[in-house]
């Protein structure tokens, strides 16, 4: 029997009884006829636990306990939550296609030769019984999927007793005209990297079960209010139906937005972080710049702070939040962040000092030193500047249990007007990072791209053109084992054949009347009449992406054909120089011959070039153009497999009438 005066009895409007004082909870059934006895245990563990004729349930609190007086019945939390795992509430991730049969699609954007639609049965999901086992066991929280208009906030009431169990209940709103809420940022799986989902969340009015991770829990917890009214607040986990791949590509679509209208975005970094001391109304607010200068409070974790007892910025960058994707653009859209750390509120804004780290006893290096160079960004709108390739570089150490978020946690970032692609969770991974590369290449404009390509590695496993993806990004939870190659800009280029010019001692003749001053006493042009195909089309026109294979058709210049095998020449500054020479009539050594340079960081080019390859070029006006080292025989018949992008290429004639 419970008795009022030892339990938190929570009324809800129109469902819930409301006792006198004094008066004893029997546990009584409502239902007629039904007689007197102890509370039932849901013997299913579902998340709606009450029997079916409870229509007006009567929920009462007693410390971790919960029953419903009206229909007698105690939820089964134990059984829900050792039910087979694929009854959680994400989908599993589709399975790659072979190349080939890609079927390419997405992102509609892009020029794809012979795609076709997805088959509209298609769902994404390996086992269709998980899609319906996952919608029955939610469809009592998430009554209806959301449309594009709309989202879903958490409403946290107030509860003095942070050790009660958690309640909220979900508020769904349109039309753009959201009420005044925060968004958070955490990572389901904590520090711990525990994701399972076996913590209760109470919801509605019938305290429907929704799992999550610990994490979520304790967020949740902390942030609900223990005095004043009620807190709404966007959380992922809660406001997103993941079992709903449509919804839950959708809303991620919508996460821009989202975190650009909210009020301000609330980083909880873990419970070994906050204080969790009751009794202090509201925190402490300071600045970012001012962190260094923060002393420990009494109940503030002694971890966070160096041995003169002020906070350390670099032990909490370290954490396992700061390395994980999704939190990227959530601290980057945001008007402001509130961290909580300790009993304090660290705010970061636009006007938060660049040059924090500065100020710290590391020596004083720049955010590129760090393990998060994109937090300079954080707060300050800046990152529009950046393209698709340029924020995959930036962000290539962050994590993610789904590889697909590589992508996905990024296009929020980029602006609509530019073409952002929408995320579609029915892709297969491969599908996704096929659609970005090139969307990279023909949407952007960005053939930069191709400098980081898999080339002559791929052995056709993947177009030779496509990133190498496993060695750039950190797919999975795992480190990436490479670096971005940068693409030398003009004056860097200009520099490089200064240097090559002067240590060679040769006379070079490029081939491209291009970016170069034509008033350079040092260089001759040769076929200077001979038209370039940017003279008749730009190189991206009628650009396109065969659907089945991923074979990439851009408008090159055929430059010359590699005569001989590759003898590498000497090193500079990282860069390495080989030449192939090709003497013509079996001539005297000196004399009419042709030699080839070609300067690249590749430490091994000469073992990875044959004779007969032949170097393209990708001119762009006014910028120094791409060349590309192919080579015939690939599939289909006619094309071409990417063996590398070099930095430059000159040719050296001795007798400057061979054809």
């Amino acid at each position: 029997m419970l008795r009022l005066g030892s339990c938190l009895h929570l009324r809800r409007p129109r469902q819930c009884r409301e006792k006198k004082k004094g008066e004893v909870d029997t546990g009584r059934s409502t239902q007629p006829g039904h007689s007197h006895k102890l509370p039932q245990i849901d013997p299913e563990g579902a998340s709606r636990w009450h029997t079916e004729w409870c229509k007006k349930p009567d929920i009462v609190v007693s410390g971790a306990n919960i029953h419903c007086s009206a229909c007698n019945r105690t939820p089964n939390v134990p059984a829900m939550i050792s039910k087979p795992s694929k009854e959680g509430n994400l989908a599993p991730l589709p399975a790659d296609e072979l190349y080939g049969t890609l079927n390419l699609s997405w992102p509609p954007s892009v020029p794809y030769r012979k795609s076709a639609t997805r088959a509209t049965e298609e769902t994404g999901l390996v086992d269709g019984d998980v899609g319906q086992r996952s919608e029955a066991t939610n469809n009592r929280i998430y009554t209806k999927a959301l449309t594009s208009s709309e989202i879903r906030l958490v409403r946290l009431p107030t509860a003095k007793d942070r050790s009660a169990p958690l309640h909220l209940s979900l508020e769904v709103h349109g039309d753009q005209r959201y009420p005044e809420y925060e968004a958070t940022s955490y990572t389901w799986a904590g520090e711990e990297g525990d994701g399972s989902l076996c913590w209760p969340i109470y919801v509605g009015p019938y305290w429907d079960i929704l799992l999550q991770t610990r994490n979520c829990l304790d967020m949740l917890t902390f942030l609900r209010p223990q005095w004043g009214g009620d807190r709404l607040v966007w959380v992922d986990a809660v406001c997103i139906n993941q079992a709903d791949i449509n919804e839950r590509a959708a809303q991620v679509a919508k996460m821009g937005l989202i975190y650009r209208q909210c009020r301000r975005v609330v980083v909880f970094l873990g419970r070994d972080v906050v204080d969790p001391s009751p009794g202090q109304c509201y925190p402490l607010r300071r600045g970012l710049e001012e962190f260094g200068t923060l002393a420990t409070s009494p109940n503030s974790p002694s971890q966070l702070f160096n041995d003169d007892g002020k906070l350390n910025l670099r032990f909490l960058l370290k954490r396992r939040f700061f390395s994980r994707m999704w939190i990227i653009q959530e601290l980057l859209l945001a008007r402001q962040l509130a961290i909580l750390v300790g009993d304090f509120e660290v705010l970061v804004d636009s006007y938060t000092s660049q040059a924090l780290l500065q100020r710290q006893d590391n020596g004083g290096h720049g955010w590129e030193d760090t393990e998060t160079p994109w937090l300079q960004y954080a707060a300050q709108g800046r990152f529009f500047d950046l393209n698709v390739l340029q924020l995959l570089e930036l962000t290539a150490g962050s994590k993610c249990s789904d590889p697909r978020d590589k992508v996905f946690g990024l296009l929020g970032l980029l602006q609509s007007g530019r073409g952002a692609p929408v995320p579609d969770y029915a892709l297969s991974a491969g599908h996704v990072l096929a659609g970005i590369a090139a969307h990279c290449v023909l949407d952007v404009q960005f053939p930069e791209l191709l400098y980081n390509a898999t080339g002559a590695t791929a052995g056709g496993q993947c177009p030779s053109w496509m990133p190498a993806w496993t060695q750039l990004l950190a797919l999975g939870d795992t480190l990436p084992v490479g670096k971005w190659c940068s693409v030398p800009s003009t004056s860097e280029v200009k520099e490089i054949t200064a240097k090559f010019r002067r240590l060679s001692q040769v006379n070079l003749y490029p081939n491209i009347p291009h970016w170069s001053e034509s008033n350079d006493p040092n260089v001759a042009w040769v076929n200077r009449t001979r038209p370039m195909v940017r003279d008749a089309m730009p190189w991206y026109d009628s650009g396109m992406v065969d659907a089945s294979t991923a074979a990439l058709t851009i408008n090159l210049t055929h430059l010359a054909t590699i005569p001989t095998k590759l003898e590498f020449d000497f090193e500079f500054e990282g860069i390495r120089a080989y030449q192939a020479t090709r003497r013509v009539n079996n001539a005297r050594p000196g004399a009419d011959k042709f030699i080839m340079h070609i300067l690249s960081r590749h430490p091994a080019l000469d073992q990875l070039v044959e004779p007969l390859d032949d170097v393209f070029v990708l001119d762009r006006p006014d910028i120094p153009p791409l060349f590309l080292i192919l080579r015939s025989g690939g599939r289909p018949a006619g094309s071409f497999g990417l063996i590398t992008c070099c930095h430059h290429v000159f040719l050296e004639f001795h007798n400057p009438i061979i054809p």
